[in-house]
């Protein structure tokens, strides 16, 4: 892990911005993504920028555009303001064996390694996925790292955090399907987005007979799930003028939709399984 960064600065450095191109090089859609060591062997890592199915479209090499932090070669610290550009295909992207889960990734090191200056990403591992038996509150602070509506720190290269609550309970599949929503502002370009627990001052631990004790002092960190949706209402509204003109225009509700965590270990095992 980077030397000097505190583990909220370290989810600073663990995500990137996904911009998908047109064949002319314009942008044409944006999302987020975020580094994971999708190896299951310990001994050898396999970082891989996961996002969303939809966020990659269904060509078979779609023109990304990726922006890399650059870091001091003595030591794995990023260098300030300082970051790299790469234009590329990403060269084999790997998608959730169920369609209906929208999750994918492509591995980092065949572009990383063509760059020309040493970079910096924090690789999140599957240690930070909670396991199926944890036991959770039914309200849970939760915090997500992306990039909504495409905005960002570009002058820093660095992603905005929001902040919000689980709108439903984490040991609930929601509506039958291995989600949860979240009460949180949630705009296109957050797609991708990794969604956390963490409780830097101590928190309260839930046992499985429904008790629970408080934690003071060590902090908590966990990877609960990766956004990918959200409801939307529809509006129609009148304007009169010289002619009559309808409009329509939709308004984003404040929540979320997420696909939990323990879908990446389906995805890891699918990488795992192609690579035989």
């Amino acid at each position: 892990m980077p030397l000097n960064l505190t583990p909220a600065e370290q989810l600073l450095y663990s995500t990137m911005r996904i911009t998908v191109l047109n064949p002319n090089g314009t942008p044409a859609s944006y999302g987020t993504g975020f580094v994971m060591d999708m190896s299951t062997n310990k001994s050898v890592q396999m970082p891989c920028l996961v996002t969303n199915n939809h966020v990659l479209p269904p060509t078979e090499f779609p023109l990304v555009k990726l922006t890399f932090h650059t870091r001091t070669e003595d030591e794995n610290n990023p260098i300030g303001e300082k970051s790299i550009s790469t234009i590329c295909h990403p060269p084999v992207i790997f998608r959730h064996p169920n369609p209906e889960v929208d999750l994918c990734a492509f591995p980092l090191l065949p572009i990383s390694n063509q760059l020309p200056e040493p970079i910096l990403c924090v690789t999140l591992t599957t240690d930070l996925i909670p396991s199926s038996n944890k036991r959770f509150d039914a309200i849970e602070e939760v915090m997500m790292v992306g990039y909504p509506s495409a905005l960002s720190d570009e002058v820093n290269n660095l992603p905005l955090i929001r902040r919000g609550i689980t709108a439903s309970p984490l040991n609930k599949d929601f509506q039958g399907k291995k989600d949860f929503v979240v009460d949180m502002a949630c705009f296109p370009g957050s797609s991708g987005s990794p969604v956390f627990i963490y409780s830097p001052n101590g928190y309260t631990e839930h046992g499985q007979d429904g008790s629970f004790s408080h934690v003071f002092g060590p902090s908590r960190l966990m990877l609960v799930g990766v956004l990918y949706s959200g409801p939307v209402m529809k509006n129609s509204g009148e304007v009169t003028l010289t002619t009559k003109a309808n409009f329509n225009f939709n308004t984003m509700l404040h929540l979320g939709y997420v696909i939990k965590a323990s879908r990446l270990r389906e995805l890891q095992q699918e990488i795992m399984k192609q690579l035989k």
